[in-house]
């Protein structure tokens, strides 16, 4: 295992296994001998405040100290989200910003993205309230544009994980 600090970014659609694989993260790393702030950065904000949210997250983040950050969804949650689901928070140089500054943090980005029917039967045992089934495709294909660049930027490398084939614990283990 690297010394000095880790920081990932765990993306994806809800029931995607963003929240299991930081949560399996984390035990790891703290396991390991390692101080770790699991930060879960919602999408579900008024349109004015997002992007000062989330730069408060990155900026607790950054300023926590630990050896090890993980982020439960950030800045690409915003930009699949918002046009998505509200019409609107369309922030066009989030994502080069929000890049810069973790790539400078050396941020590991996660795609959780297994298919689309594992994650509708895991957010069907949720809330009723939850985007399943009306938006979950138009989710799940804007994080599948994402990634592919068709929406005008994306991360520079991405490690990809899908909970249909691999476990939490297993690909812990394979980003440390």
């Amino acid at each position: 295992m690297q010394h000095g600090p880790h920081r990932f970014l765990c993306e994806g659609a809800d029931g995607s296994g963003k929240s299991t694989l930081c949560s399996a993260l984390a035990q790891r790393l703290e396991h390991a001998g390692y101080s770790v702030i699991n930060l879960h950065a919602g999408y579900r904000f008024k349109k004015q405040g997002i992007f000062t949210y989330h730069t408060a997250i990155l900026d607790t983040a950054i300023r926590s100290g630990a050896d090890v950050v993980v982020l439960d969804r950030h800045w690409i949650s915003e930009v699949v989200y918002g046009p998505t689901c509200r019409g609107g928070s369309r922030w066009p140089l989030i994502g080069r910003f929000m890049d810069r500054i973790l790539l400078r943090c050396g941020v590991t980005y996660v795609r959780c993205q297994p298919p689309i029917d594992v994650c509708a039967v895991t957010v069907a045992g949720r809330r009723k309230d939850e985007l399943y089934p009306d938006s979950a495709r138009a989710v799940y294909n804007a994080y599948t544009d994402f990634y592919d660049g068709l929406s005008g930027y994306k991360p520079l490398s991405t490690m990809i994980y899908d909970r249909s084939q691999d476990s939490a614990e297993k690909m812990a283990e394979t980003l440390v």
